[in-house]
């Protein structure tokens, strides 16, 4: 298991967290670190928001640090969108 959230393809690692989100709180305790490593690499599959949410969920990481990703993972997207904004602001007619 530890193996496959660490170096399994995003489609299995993605199906995968769906079947452990069923597991108790002390059973997911033990993929707490495969879980933070996947929140920190964006794929897209959505597995490091799956991640993030078990973490979230299941509070297998202190309040800090999970406010601290969620804020940062934010202010990313955000960051994102103003750049979609705009690239979508250049397809208008008259622009370029």
């Amino acid at each position: 298991m530890k193996r496959v959230l660490k170096d399994g393809p995003d489609d299995i690692r993605f199906q995968l967290l769906g079947v452990v989100e069923t597991w108790p709180r002390q059973d997911l305790q033990q993929l707490s670190d495969e879980l933070e490593a996947l929140t920190m690499r964006r794929d897209d599959w959505g597995v490091d928001l799956r991640a993030l949410e078990l973490l979230v969920h299941f509070r297998l990481r202190d309040q800090e640090w999970l406010t601290r990703v969620v804020g940062n993972r934010i202010a990313n997207l955000e960051s994102d969108l103003d750049d979609l904004r705009a690239l979508r602001a250049e397809l208008e007619p008259g622009q370029h």
